[in-house]
């Protein structure tokens, strides 16, 4: 039971990233040939781009743009999405301005979420 367990999260770990970019370095000709076209141009346009890489999409006759522009495009939702966030973040915690003169001591605490400091 311990060994399918095992073998089951390997596998899934496997596939979860067969098409990102750096696995995609790294592969064989064959293996680039099964990949999609996103998959393809998304790890031609990263620092993993290789000569079999271009000569795949050669072949293909793909044109990238529109899918390097869908990528960047998910990069920037999940930019402004975290973003976002930490202005949600900022709001129920406003940062503490820092003084122009650091004083000699600080002392902190912990207080539930938060951080009291006192000067002195």
């Amino acid at each position: 039971m311990k060994k399918l367990a095992l073998a089951l999260i390997a596998s899934i770990t496997l596939v979860g990233c067969a098409g990102s970019p750096a696995r995609l370095g790294f592969a064989s000709a064959e293996e680039l040939a099964q990949q999609s076209n996103y998959n393809l141009c998304r790890a031609s346009a990263s620092m993993y781009s290789n000569r079999m890489m271009d000569e795949e999409i050669a072949r293909r006759g793909v044109d990238c743009a529109p899918h390097i522009a869908a990528a960047a495009a998910r990069k920037q939702a999940q930019l402004n999405a975290g973003t976002a966030m930490m202005m949600m973040n900022n709001q129920r915690q406003p940062l503490q301005p820092i003084p122009d003169t650091f004083p000699k001591r600080t002392h902190c605490e912990n207080f539930g979420n938060g951080v009291q400091c006192t000067q002195y």
